[in-house]
């Protein structure tokens, strides 16, 4: 029972089934694009030309692209569910929560209490088993950052004359990638 119940939640109940996976096409080209655009502007401008203001319009980028996938969800809420849209960027997640319960209680109120109660113990358990602890959240941003940090370190000392602006630039980008990375691996 809890292998349906969970497989009926992925499939009907998150906000991905509801909203997001109607957009995957466009959803994936926008995040691609943006990536490519974002490694394009690092690679030439940055370290080939050494154009230290690019680093902004990486930025406004990364901050376009979120709205951009924002606002693509938002025409969807529009469409398929008016009573919680909003506005283009901002629609009602109380009611989502609502739309969620009902749909939810509707699945499982022919249940006894006792495969209520089974169940419940079941959720919780596979919830803890499921858990990435805060130590392998570090861990895996540890895992990332120490090589890097060890070859900037290494190059800083090699090339201590040359530009350490460049270097120092790249590695706070890299950084911040490695820190997306690790956020976006957590949830």
């Amino acid at each position: 029972m809890t292998k349906e119940l969970f497989h009926y939640y992925k499939e009907n109940l998150i906000f991905y089934s509801q909203v997001t996976k109607e957009n995957k096409v466009i959803s994936n080209l926008i995040i691609v694009s943006g990536l490519s655009l974002f490694c394009f502007i690092w690679y030439y401008l940055i370290i080939i030309k050494n154009e230290y203001y690019c680093v902004l319009i990486e930025v406004v980028i990364v901050v376009v692209t979120y709205l951009l996938l924002s606002w693509l969800n938002g025409k969807t809420i529009k469409r398929k569910f008016p009573e919680m849209y909003i506005s283009p960027l901002n629609w009602d997640s109380n009611k989502f929560n609502d739309l969620f319960i009902q749909r939810l209680t509707e699945k499982i109120e022919n249940l006894s209490e006792e495969n209520i109660e089974l169940l419940q113990k079941q959720i919780k358990e596979n919830g803890d088993k499921e858990k990435i602890s805060f130590v392998t959240m570090f861990s895996i941003f540890g895992v990332l950052f120490i090589p890097l940090w060890d070859t900037y370190l290494s190059k800083l000392f090699d090339a201590f004359k040359s530009d350490i602006k460049v270097m120092t630039i790249n590695f706070i980008l890299i950084i911040f990638l490695i820190f997306l990375l690790s956020f976006f691996v957590i949830l």
